[in-house]
């Protein structure tokens, strides 16, 4: 009988302490739970820089291009433009399901401010470049901002947007 009682007092101990107001198993579960988010965030910043570098390695062969063109080429964007957006919608899409809305715009917002910005960048490493060639970049930068802007809110627009992207590979 004096055993039986001992095993009650220690299953309401253990009881107890796995109820959530017992500090036992939130103790041992806090040093996890910091852990998973330091992880989360190292994880996020690696997806955030390989958004960058993959908008660094679509605007690299831009550069590479002569930019002297009549008014009919004018018309025409670099192929790696459209390749650029199609791998950001791409990666949206296959990064939705796994990343909360906050944290999915920390990882694809900066991709068009990126692309602007590199493209910019670009313009003084261009050395033949006409004016049809300036009208050029101002219209890919045109192009490519609506659908890298809309990667953020891609759940409700991911049909948009790949439309938009197939309209402007066409006609690059």
């Amino acid at each position: 009988p004096h055993r039986g009682g001992d095993l009650r007092r220690g299953g309401n101990r253990v009881s107890q302490q796995l109820q959530p107001g017992g500090a036992s198993v939130p103790d041992l579960l806090l040093p996890a739970v910091q852990s998973y988010k330091a992880l989360s965030g190292h994880c996020c910043r690696l997806l955030r820089l390989e958004a960058m570098l993959l908008v660094g390695s679509h605007l690299a062969p831009v550069a590479a291009t002569s930019h002297v063109c009549e008014e009919v080429d004018s018309m025409e964007l670099h192929p790696s433009l459209g390749a650029l957006t199609r791998a950001a919608l791409r990666s949206s899409e296959d990064l939705t399901p796994f990343l909360q809305p906050a944290k999915r715009a920390y990882v694809l917002g900066p991709i068009a401010v990126a692309a602007a910005r590199g493209i910019m960048w670009l313009l003084p490493a261009i050395h033949d470049i006409s004016s049809m060639g300036v009208e050029r970049m101002i219209r890919a930068l045109s192009l490519l901002q609506p659908p890298l802007t809309s990667l953020v809110d891609i759940e409700s627009s991911s049909s948009g947007a790949v439309a938009a992207v197939t309209a402007s590979g066409a006609r690059a």
